[in-house]
């Protein structure tokens, strides 16, 4: 089907009509469609069968496919493409009416490309998917990946055998759950796993739709926010939501993630909290956890494989219902102040230092000094091992709290005609090694008297 002049490649109109596809349907191949790829209207039905084939591209003005009407429902059990090899102008699918329905069926595939949002489902339809679904594979989507909007409760479900698979949203998001609108996943759903989005689950406006996972959620390569401010995903007993290796999830200012009982996150990338993570459940932190947000409800157990790393260079990290580590606690020192400055801990309860204690310095300190790294009702453990960078800066750490005993200078040889004094500022007596002509020694050690 081509070049067809102001018009639809298949329109069905009205409750008595049904189209019934067991073979291959093409249309915008060689030339454009002017209006819409296949139009629902009134009720009518739609079935696309198991091997059965329908492949849309190049619509000149508007969807690949668009359902308008209450009781319009689409069956796919077959293979659907849209904007494959052509771009399509606006939506690849829209649902904008009460009571419209599509079924991706356990045998269903659904590839859409090339498009302004992939799925875009208005006034309370419903999208039902289980069987495949990858937005955005083959090439870049202009908007969303799927967007529910409306005034009504529109609703997008991932069945328990479902696979939702969402990349190339290089410029807005890769789910927009409108206010009011509701996803749920009890499958497989996948962000930005074959290459990058820009933004995972949110709004740019108001407050965001509700976003339950029942299943298995995965983000990995997303350059802004994986869950965006105003944005709550609650991760439900017997869920899993994972951050691969090399992977990434942030938190904005704003957004909640709930980790109910019984459920599971796992962060084998890193996961850079800005906003609240509400912990009920188990929380595998086996790479990096950052950011400058707060860990509530439970205890942040860091394990040896795990870092801590607060703030945004710099930043203040809550935690409020205690902190333990066995594993690395990174931390950033630019100055004299905590959060503006520097890197701190903020543990309500207990914190319990083990593993490795790593300070950077960006500045030079005053000898005498001191950094409240962790502040907490109260303390136990030590680190295994501390290490300042650069080595010329020497502290001591107990109980949050960084002294600095000693800034020394490069070693020079002071000129053996020099009496050798302490000179102000000096953290320390001159070592009787270093008071004899032509000892090596340090800067502040070097004075002149006679």
């Amino acid at each position: 089907m081509n070049n067809t002049v102001n018009g639809h490649g298949i329109h069905t109109r009205d409750l008595n009509t049904k189209f019934d596809n067991f073979g291959i349907v093409k249309m915008g191949f060689n030339r454009k469609i002017h209006d819409i790829g296949i139009l629902m209207e009134s009720g009518s039905k739609f079935n696309n069968y198991a091997n059965a084939t329908i492949e849309i591209d190049s619509i000149k003005n508007r969807d690949g496919i668009r359902c308008t009407s209450a009781s319009t429902v689409f069956e796919n059990a077959g293979t659907i493409k849209i904007g494959k090899t052509y771009p399509i102008s606006v939506h690849g699918i829209t649902l904008s009416s009460a009571g419209c329905v599509f079924n991706n069926q356990t045998t269903g595939i659904m590839e859409v490309n090339r498009c302004w949002n992939g799925l875009n489902v208005i006034g309370a339809a419903n999208f039902n998917n289980s069987g495949s679904i990858k937005i955005g594979n083959l090439a870049a989507l202009q908007s969303d990946g799927i967007r529910l909007a409306g005034s009504g409760l529109s609703a997008f479900t991932n069945q328990i055998s479902g696979v939702v698979e969402i990349d190339n949203v290089p410029n807005f998001f890769v789910l927009f759950p409108g206010s009011g609108t509701i996803v749920s996943n009890y499958g497989t759903f996948k962000i930005g796993i074959n290459s990058q989005v820009f933004h995972g689950i949110g709004t740019s406006f108001g407050t965001a739709g509700s976003f339950n996972n029942y299943g298995s959620l995965e983000f990995k390569n997303i350059l802004n926010n994986g869950i965006h401010s105003n944005q709550t995903l609650h991760n439900n007993p017997g869920a899993t939501l994972s951050v691969p290796a090399a992977g990434k999830l942030q938190i904005a200012n704003l957004g909640v993630l709930n980790n109910a009982a019984g459920a599971f996150v796992n962060n084998f990338g890193t996961l850079t909290n800005n906003g609240i993570i509400n912990n009920s459940g188990t929380f595998d932190n086996q790479n990096i956890y950052k950011g400058t947000g707060a860990f509530n409800t439970s205890l942040f157990s860091n394990p040896a494989a795990g870092t801590v790393a607060p703030g945004l260079s710099p930043g203040c990290l809550q935690f409020t219902n205690g902190w333990a580590s066995v594993g690395k606690l990174e931390i950033e020192i630019n100055g004299p102040s905590p959060c503006s400055d520097y890197d701190q801990l903020q543990v309500t309860g207990n914190a319990q230092a083990g593993g490795d204690l790593h300070i950077t310095f960006n500045y030079t300190p005053a000898c005498g000094a001191t950094f409240q790294l962790i502040s907490a009702t109260s303390h136990s453990g030590s680190f295994a091992n501390i290490f300042i960078t650069p080595n010329t800066v020497v502290g001591s750490y107990s109980d949050g709290l960084l002294s600095i005993l000693d800034v020394v200078p490069p070693t020079i040889t002071c000129p053996s005609n020099v009496n050798y004094t302490t000179t102000p500022g000096d953290c320390g007596p001159v070592p009787s090694s270093e008071i004899s002509l032509g000892t090596p020694v340090t800067n502040d050690d070097c004075g002149v008297s006679g």
